[in-house]
This record gives structure tokens, sequence and C-alpha cells, in this order.
């Protein structure tokens, strides 16, 4: 007994002659074919279990178009352009220069989204 309900004696057949699919009542797309272990319609669980295939293969080769772009890009990326970025001597590169011009930009950013969300609060106070 599941919930208080008996079980299906085609349910319960599968089970005693240890079955991995019974017939049960109809579901929603026409099918009867049910599994034993958690009840759910064969047809449609075979349709779901395609369709994560599916867009598992999608991801995985838009993943790997994307690692391919990023190996041209860093490919594309010469000595000349390097030491041009870093000085002549990557060594001795100035780390210290480098961060205070990202915390610049950073803190321009920050300034521009906060300048944004001003803007619209202030668009939703005016439409109230």
């Amino acid at each position: 007994m599941i919930n208080g309900r008996p079980l299906n004696a085609d349910r319960q057949n599968a089970i005693l002659f240890k079955l991995m699919t019974y017939t049960g009542r109809e579901h929603r797309c026409g099918t009867t074919q049910r599994y034993v272990s958690t009840g759910t319609c064969v047809h449609c669980a075979r349709l779901l279990s395609a369709e994560k295939r599916e867009a598992r293969k999608v991801l995985r080769a838009q993943a790997k178009a994307e690692a391919a772009s990023i190996t041209i890009i860093l490919d594309d990326i010469s000595a000349e352009t390097i030491t041009a970025f870093m000085g002549e001597d990557p060594i001795n590169y100035d780390h210290e220069a480098a961060l205070d011009s990202a915390e610049h930009v950073v803190a321009e950013m920050v300034d521009e989204e906060l300048a944004e969300a001003d803007r619209f609060s202030q668009s939703i106070d005016d439409i109230m």
C-alpha cells in the first residue's frame, strides 16, 4: 500500500517477477507502459531523457567552440604585444601601477552602476 492506496495488481506482479515495466493506467500521452520503480510513464521518461541528452550535446559543442575561440585569441597575442603591454622587462613589471589602473576602472564602473540605479529609482518615483 502506498499513501493509503493498494498497489496495481500488474505492478505487484512485475515487482514479484523483478520486471522493469508493467502495464498501468493510461497516461496523458496515451500510453500505458510504466516503470515499476517510480511508476512514471516509459514513453515520457524516454522522451525527457532524449531531450536532456541532446541538450548536453549542444552544451558540449558550445563549450568546445568557446574554448577554441579563446585559444585562437591567446595564440594571436604576440611577444610584441606582451612587451608593449608590460614594458621591456616582464620580470620586473610594475604590478602596483597595474593594480592602481584596475582599481580606477572598477571605481568608474561602480559609479556608473550607482548612477544608473539612482536614475531608475528616480524614474520609478516619478511614475508613482
